[in-house]
């Protein structure tokens, strides 16, 4: 593996924290549902974290994995849009086709 895309990895992270107000990996690990001790070593080790992890990470910070692993910036998308997103989450399959009605409604004008 590339050293430098761990590096690059966690130094996204880091910038991620301070812009998403993850004020320490403490914090990042708890929300991501890493353990800390596990974290901390990816990230002194300058290892990349798996798959599952790195999204956990990239979610916790509003950000996407790409940004995270190469450092391009992300298309920002208003809090709004994720907040609606989280919600969305805990629908069942009936109430989701509820809201892409609703939703394609609006966008056609109707």
């Amino acid at each position: 593996m590339n050293p430098e895309y761990a590096a690059t990895f966690w130094k996204c992270v880091d910038k991620a924290m301070r812009n998403a107000g993850v004020p320490t990996y403490k914090e990042l690990a708890l929300k991501a549902g890493i353990k800390q001790q596990r974290l901390n070593e990816m990230r002194s080790d300058m290892q990349l974290p798996t798959t599952i992890d790195a999204v956990a990470i990239a979610r916790v910070l509003g950000t996407s994995v790409e940004h995270l692993l190469t450092g391009t910036p992300d298309v920002p998308y208003p809090q709004a849009i994720r907040e609606i997103a989280d919600m969305l989450v805990s629908l069942d399959t009936q109430q989701l086709d509820t809201v892409r009605k609703m939703v394609n409604g609006l966008a056609s004008g109707r």
